[in-house]
């Protein structure tokens, strides 16, 4: 059984920068506009096929595996992260494969996306 989640992508037209501290310390009336747009991030996640967790970015051509306490440092420290909040260590590996169609670097907030897809997952 697999299943997939997706999130759309984000881009702030005005105020961005507000969550980061000091900047939203500094204005008393604040707001962020963002909207959505079609360039989504995906997550796919199965059952393992060994007792190892393997991670897959299909858009950035980069795989990693490792155990569960190794999920932090691989390649997606991110989405390994969440994996180790969210899920238990007696539960069964998952391979995770993601794709974002945004350009990775872009700031166009990608990795929140592929953040809220492997949650919504999870």
């Amino acid at each position: 059984m697999q299943i997939t989640a997706s999130a759309p992508t984000r881009v702030d037209i005005a105020g961005g920068t507000l969550d980061l501290w000091p900047i939203h310390q500094l204005l008393d009336e604040k707001a962020t506009v963002n909207v959505a747009i079609t360039l989504d991030a995906s997550v796919t996640i199965a059952r393992s096929p060994d007792v190892r967790w393997h991670f897959v970015s299909t858009d950035q051509n980069i795989k990693w595996s490792g155990t569960f306490e190794e999920v932090t440092q691989s390649s997606h420290a991110l989405l390994g992260w969440l994996v180790h909040k969210i899920w238990k260590s007696e539960w069964p590996a998952l391979t995770i494969s993601t794709t974002a169609k945004s350009p990775a670097g872009a700031g166009l907030g990608g990795s929140s996306c592929l953040g809220v897809a492997l949650t919504s997952a999870l």
